[in-house]
């Protein structure tokens, strides 16, 4: 089904007054602080100086579980270039977009964020669903004004053993993000959870490290095959080349 062109200041707003009538998001940080990842970019900005990505490339960028995500591993592909930093959390991937992303020229852009916003370890700087969804709203706004029409494939928040006691939370984020992708050209909600959690609705262990939050070989493999054939929809074989 063709989806509607939406007004993104509305959808955003929405989220907004979301955050603004959930009595929990007052007084708690939205941005990012400038120089906690600074020395991780400086390292990327290097590394495209001594060896350029190619163009058309699809970009990955998130925190811990992009960064520890082998894509060489998983993906028969040289056009893809992995930008994930850390415990990085949306308003990170926000603050460092037009070094890490958009100067690409992307096929596509892949995102995984929003778990670290809400089941941070320190209390004081977490955050709620609505928040993270604004975020990502305005994440993709800031893409597409410079990358027209650039596939962004979001991530679902993964559940884990970990930060189960988030999952709420968590999975009305995803709720929230799902429904402005359907109402959003260019934006796909890749759904990694019903393949997280086992029959009695918990996470499977056996797709974690020992840690319980990090993602095994079997995690990245399960979450690969999803992509994967979301970016053969979205852009057939020219993302294997």
């Amino acid at each position: 089904m063709t989806k509607m062109i939406p007004n993104l200041g509305r959808v955003y707003v929405y989220c907004l007054l979301l955050c603004v009538l959930n009595p929990r998001v007052v007084g708690q940080p939205s941005v990012a602080a400038p120089n906690r990842w600074e020395k991780h970019i400086i390292a990327f900005e290097l590394q495209d100086k001594e060896n350029p990505p190619r163009e058309q490339s699809v970009v990955f960028v998130g925190g811990s579980s992009v960064k520890n995500w082998d894509l060489d591993d998983y993906f028969s592909s040289n056009l893809l270039v992995n930008r994930g930093f850390g415990g990085a959390r949306t308003t990170d991937v926000l603050l460092y977009v037009d070094r890490i992303v958009t100067k690409y020229d992307p096929s596509a852009v892949v995102v995984y964020a929003g778990g670290n916003d809400i089941g941070g370890r320190r209390k004081e700087t977490r955050t709620t669903a609505e928040t993270v969804c604004g975020n990502i709203v305005e994440l993709c706004g800031r893409i597409h004004r410079v990358r027209k029409n650039t596939p962004i494939l979001f991530i679902s928040i993964k559940s884990s053993i970990k930060k189960w006691d988030f999952w709420p939370e968590m999975q009305k984020a995803n709720t929230l993000i799902k429904k402005y992708a359907e109402e959003t050209p260019f934006v796909e909600y890749v759904d990694i959870v019903p393949l997280m959690l086992d029959e009695q609705g918990r996470p499977k262990a056996d797709l974690f490290v020992e840690d319980g939050g990090h993602l095994n070989k079997s995690g990245y493999r399960a979450w690969s095959q999803v992509l994967g054939s979301v970016l053969e929809s979205v852009l057939g074989g020219q993302w294997r080349e």
